[in-house]
């Protein structure tokens, strides 16, 4: 079964890790938090001014996937992880 987390917070550094690496890397960073050079730059700058953060983020925490910012995409998303479940 399917298991939705929803945070008003940012993601911490081994969450930024990890979202990163199914992005392709850490040069993904920069896709999460706007002007980010790594995943240390994008913590700095969150720390700093939180509306960086491209949010909404979506995570498939068990099927490797992420969403940034696109409802359609996030929908599709939702829709696939609700099938698997």
């Amino acid at each position: 079964m399917a298991n939705l987390e929803v945070s008003t917070t940012p993601p911490t550094k081994t969450q930024f890790q990890t979202i990163t690496g199914y992005m392709g890397g850490g040069y993904s960073a920069g896709k999460l938090v706007e002007g980010a050079k790594g995943i240390d730059d994008a913590i700095s700058i969150v720390s700093q001014d939180e509306n960086k953060l491209n949010v909404p983020i979506l995570v498939d925490w068990e099927g490797a996937r992420v969403v940034l910012g696109d409802k359609d995409r996030v929908e599709q998303l939702l829709e696939a992880i609700r099938k698997a479940a």
